[in-house]
């Protein structure tokens, strides 16, 4: 009686696991990964993949994924964008993306084209504007750059103004005033920043403040291990029993072998570690909007 009800349980189970959908296991993805958790939402993106093998915005949730990931998979992340798209042509979010890991491999010319796809697409998407900006200022094109910085900044006003009563006559004057520096703008009551893209390079440098602190113990085992072990093998040298002084030896060379592993085994949180901060990138202008 007793088997049959763990079966009934596990069939019910798998029944229940089995009933959700591609887009149930892409929700699930996209609360897994804005609480931190990428491997988890990596595995329920690739299950919505398999459930949907069209389903563009899982890929290009996959490729967010794969990017935070512990191996930081860029490669597969870039494929994944390029799925997205070929699936959706309007995937703004897949160009911009996979714009962003064009430049970072310097292929700018390249990074602008995704950008400038992006805002074909969304003449008010203000982040495609800014990142073409940065690989044209790359490119040595400082008034290309200037040009879509200011652009940027003025959609985002635009789109502040629109959900409010705020007159933005002033404020859009403030923003003409510094085009010589479009990072700084001045004092104004009627302008916030706006923290959304701070937040996202908290998390990446508090997610590589975490692997350096596993990388900090992941060391010190090893580290005592290694010190254990040239205990036991000079225990082993000063022993008087031959047997005694071959355990203590051999007992002692393993476990140093042993802390050595260990401790090489640290260096790859701390190389994951250094390949995040190596990513994080600040906007080159504030983002603001009106209140």
């Amino acid at each position: 009686m007793r088997k049959t009800i763990v079966l009934l349980i596990a069939l019910v189970s798998v029944s229940i696991c089995y009933a959700q959908t591609a887009e149930e296991y892409y929700e699930k993805g996209i609360e897994k990964y804005s609480s931190g958790d990428v491997d988890g939402a990596r595995r329920d993106f690739n299950k919505a993949i398999k459930l949907n093998p069209n389903f563009a915005d899982a890929y290009t949730a996959r490729g967010n994924a794969r990017q935070r990931s512990f191996n930081q998979d860029m490669n597969g992340a870039f494929d994944d964008y390029t799925k997205a798209i070929q699936l959706d042509p309007d995937q703004v979010k897949a160009y911009v993306k996979r714009g962003l890991l064009k430049s970072r491999s310097k292929d700018y010319q390249g990074a602008i084209e995704d950008f400038s796809k992006s805002i074909e697409i969304d003449p008010n998407y203000a982040k495609g504007y800014r990142f073409r900006g940065d690989s044209k200022k790359a490119m040595g094109n400082e008034q290309g750059a200037l040009v879509d910085y200011e652009t940027a900044t003025e959609i985002e006003l635009r789109l502040s103004s629109a959900k409010g009563t705020t007159d933005t006559t002033e404020v859009l004057k403030e923003v003409e005033a510094v085009k010589e520096n479009p990072v700084v703008l001045k004092d104004s009551k009627n302008l916030v920043v706006d923290l959304t893209e701070f937040k996202t390079i908290e998390k990446d440098i508090n997610f590589a403040g975490l692997q350096l602190q596993n990388a900090r113990k992941t060391f010190g085992v090893g580290f005592f291990l290694s010190l254990l072990g040239g205990a036991l093998a000079t225990g082993g040298y000063f022993a008087k029993d031959e047997k005694v002084q071959t355990g203590l030896v051999v007992a002692g060379g393993v476990t140093s072998l042993v802390g050595s592993v260990v401790m090489i085994t640290a260096v790859i949180p701390i190389g994951g570690a250094g390949k995040i901060l190596q990513g994080v990138r600040f906007p080159n202008t504030l983002p603001v909007k009106v209140e």
